[in-house]
């Protein structure tokens, strides 16, 4: 509170000087100061009017960063790098602006500016995450072996994913166990990454064990995806009980198994242990990619049965799509509404995935939603409409999500859409899936915007048809 009354009283001085450049710089760093990026913005733009400041224009440039404005941040660390070529920092503030932008090549010789003037822990984990995105993944792994602290960056963590993308199965999972090593709340979900049972201790796959607690983690696509893990080791040990707890928004289309039960509650002194259920892989020491074994997604059979009578209506392709992922990272999982025009106007029926009010603003603004059939889904528990209509219909379009792993295990047609950066497990360059035969990968294999692989859509419907 005392920051932002001096903020007041300085504001009301410079009321009488407007132009002072002594004054709207120090109302630039105490704005900074008071995480005020607007107000920092403003000041230090009006001090620039009158007075050419490298420092100023690089604090410029992190405002514009702050506000994920990429590329007016770029310009103006650009124009510092005019003034000076000694600041490690502003090579790696401009790779960064590069790297959000998603033009990875651009980034690389400032990176590497920048390690050259510092080499420090920061910017080989910079260069370790800048080679994972390019796809040059002993370089990646290179570099993450050289940071000195690598606890501090979780960089057991990170090594996991060029060792997976490589098929390196057996490090890339047990440096993929690094995850447990914290348990941070999600920025973006606001939940911790797992629930914490501490009294029960982890099994390690070595230790007798006549009932395993297994438990759920991270995502509902993960824990579809890895439900097939729970299935394999079920049958490695015929004789153990299995107990998964699961959230309830998951739990009720999971078919069980003889020594499978799945809980949404938990009685925990009846175990002998415990293991998230993205560790299993690595408990089962995997060399491979197993193919969905079996169709474990259980099917409402009145939804279905009034599905179908609802669907049969629709006497062209039926076409289930889904666009918009929740998450933000280096991975693309968002195509705009918009970029669906053209097969809308195709011989097809186009049918919305979505909860109408998960993108009703979209739907708002959408010039051709008379081409699209949107439904009222999921009212009554999670996606039990959405599994019905998946099987009664020919295709699934769709981004990486969970929409993927339900259509995948069902064993309905997917497009799976892709961009230049996706997740580990779809690999790389491959447009096999190994997680399940009947999905297709459509990758996106330049530095553009995921939506360019529309043509792609187009243009094998049309062959489709």
């Amino acid at each position: 509170m005392e920051i932002e009354n001096i903020i007041k009283k300085k504001e009301c001085d410079l009321l009488k000087e407007p132009n002072n450049i002594l004054k709207l710089r120090e109302l630039g760093e105490l704005c900074k100061k008071n995480n005020d990026i607007n107000n920092t913005l403003k000041y230090f733009l009006k001090y620039t009017e009158h007075h050419v400041d490298p420092y100023i224009l690089h604090e410029i440039g992190m405002c514009y960063f702050g506000l994920s404005k990429y590329t007016t941040a770029l310009k103006y660390c650009l124009i510092v790098l005019k003034f000076t070529t000694k600041l490690p920092d502003l090579y790696s503030n401009i790779a960064t602006c590069y790297i959000n932008l998603k033009k990875y090549s651009y980034a690389l010789p400032y990176l590497n500016k920048s390690y050259e003037l510092l080499k420090n822990d920061t910017v080989c984990n910079m260069l370790g995450n800048l080679y994972f995105y390019m796809k040059q993944y002993d370089n990646s792994i290179k570099y993450y072996n050289m940071i000195e602290n690598k606890d501090k960056l979780k960089t057991y963590y990170q090594l996991s994913f060029p060792y997976l993308t490589k098929k390196d199965f057996i490090v890339g999972f047990q440096y993929y166990e690094a995850r447990l090593l914290d348990n941070d709340v999600n920025p973006q979900t606001k939940e911790i990454q797992r629930v914490e049972v501490p009294n029960i201790n982890d099994w390690s796959g070595r230790e007798p064990c006549n009932h395993l607690l297994i438990l759920y983690e991270q995502g509902i696509g993960d824990n579809i995806l890895y439900y097939r893990f729970v299935i394999e080791l079920a049958k490695k040990y015929p004789s153990m009980k299995i107990t998964y707890f699961c959230k309830d928004i998951v739990s009720h289309f999971l078919h069980t198994y003889d020594n499978i039960e799945i809980v949404e509650k938990l009685n925990l002194p009846i175990f002998d242990y415990k293991l998230y259920i993205m560790s299993i892989p690595n408990i089962l020491k995997l060399t491979s990619i197993p193919q969905c074994p079996v169709n474990y997604i259980k099917i409402n059979s009145e939804k279905n049965h009034y599905w179908k009578d609802k669907l049969k209506k629709l006497k062209k392709l039926k076409i289930g799509f889904f666009y918009k992922g929740l998450l933000e990272s280096f991975i693309e999982k968002n195509i705009p509404l918009t970029s669906f025009k053209t097969i809308s106007n195709m011989n097809i029926d186009l049918i919305c995935l979505h909860k109408q009010e998960e993108i009703q603003n979209d739907i708002n603004k959408c010039t051709f939603k008379d081409k699209i059939h949107f439904f009222d889904i999921d009212k009554e528990k999670a996606f039990e409409d959405t599994i019905a209509i998946l099987h009664n219909i020919d295709l699934v379009i769709t981004i990486d999500s969970s929409i993927v792993h339900l259509a995948g295990a069902m064993g309905v047609n997917t497009w799976l859409l892709l961009g230049n950066g996706s997740d580990w497990r779809w690999f790389d360059n491959e447009n096999k899936c190994l997680w399940y035969e009947n999905v297709e990968l459509l990758r996106v294999t330049e530095e553009i915007k995921l939506k360019n692989i529309m043509t792609r859509v187009e243009e094998k419907l049309k062959i489709l048809m």
